[in-house]
C-alpha cells in the first residue's frame, strides 16, 4: 500500500509501520501504535522481536483480574534505552504481530530491490 508520502510495510487493528518516501536510504522504520511513534533501525526492531518473546515467556498471569488478557500487566522493556512500555498480553500479541509482519515485508522489499538493482 502506498501514499504520497509514506510506504506502508504492514498494519494490523493495533498500529502501523512504514517508510518515509522522501528519504533516499529508508534505514528507520517509524513504527506506530497506541499513543506512541517509534524510530527504529531494523536491528533495532530484530532486537524489540526479542525483547517481546522474553516478555511472554516471563510473564505471569494476573490472578486478580477479572479481565486477565486486557490488564497491563507486562513490562515490556523496548530497544531503546530508558522506554518501556506496560501492555496487556492483547497488546503484546499485537505489537509482535505489527513488528513480525513489518519485518517480513521489510526484508522482502530489500530482497526485491538487491534483485532489481
Amino acid at each position: 500500500m502506498e501514499d504520497r508520502d509514506i510506504h506502508i510495510l504492514y498494519y494490523n487493528p493495533f498500529g502501523i509501520g512504514f517508510l518515509w518516501n522522501n528519504i533516499p536510504k529508508k534505514l528507520k522504520i517509524q513504527l506506530v501504535f497506541r499513543d506512541l511513534n517509534l524510530e527504529l533501525e531494523k536491528s533495532e526492531l530484530e532486537l524489540f522481536r526479542e525483547l517481546i518473546e522474553d516478555a511472554s515467556i516471563n510473564y505471569s498471569k494476573c490472578h486478580k483480574c477479572q479481565n486477565p488478557e486486557n490488564c497491563r500487566s507486562i513490562l515490556l522493556v523496548t530497544p531503546l534505552t530508558g522506554l518501556s512500555l506496560v501492555v496487556s498480553t492483547n497488546e503484546l500479541k499485537a505489537i509482535k504481530d505489527l513488528i513480525e509482519g513489518v519485518l517480513f515485508n521489510w526484508n522482502l522489499q530489500d530482497l526485491l530491490d538487491d534483485l532489481i538493482f
